[in-house]
């Protein structure tokens, strides 16, 4: 059940995810806030849309690994919380707290899956 319920949300972060990141962004609607409020990336959209959907791929290949019990999940989890601290770092606002929160402990639990599975520990 908790592994269902894992890749469950794996695939929800994937979708929310891409939902942020790819679509084209109303800058006056939301002032200070996404791609357009960016240091690194306000002029540069290809570069912001191509790592949301490195981000977003890589979270829904973590989900489906997770569901297909795969140990490869771990990886793509870990891509997807780096890329997506990175396009955090780029933009931030506190509205971001939360995205942190769940990419750290994304991070976390694919560094402790990794290690214990190259550690031959249980599962």
């Amino acid at each position: 059940m908790v592994r269902v319920i894992g890749g469950v949300f794996l695939l929800i972060h994937a979708i929310i995810t891409g939902a942020i990141w790819i679509p084209p962004q109303r800058g006056g609607d939301l002032k200070g806030f996404g791609g357009q409020a960016s240091w690194l990336f306000a002029e540069s959209r290809p570069a912001m849309v191509a790592l949301g959907t490195t981000a977003s791929v890589a979270f829904f290949a973590a989900g489906v690994g997770v569901l297909g019990q795969q140990d490869w999940w771990a990886s793509f989890a870990a891509v997807g919380a780096m890329v997506s601290l990175a396009l955090i770092a780029a933009t931030f606002t506190p509205w971001w707290s939360a995205a942190i929160a769940i990419n750290v402990v994304l991070l976390y639990l694919a560094f402790e899956s990794i290690t214990t599975t190259q550690l031959g520990g249980a599962r």
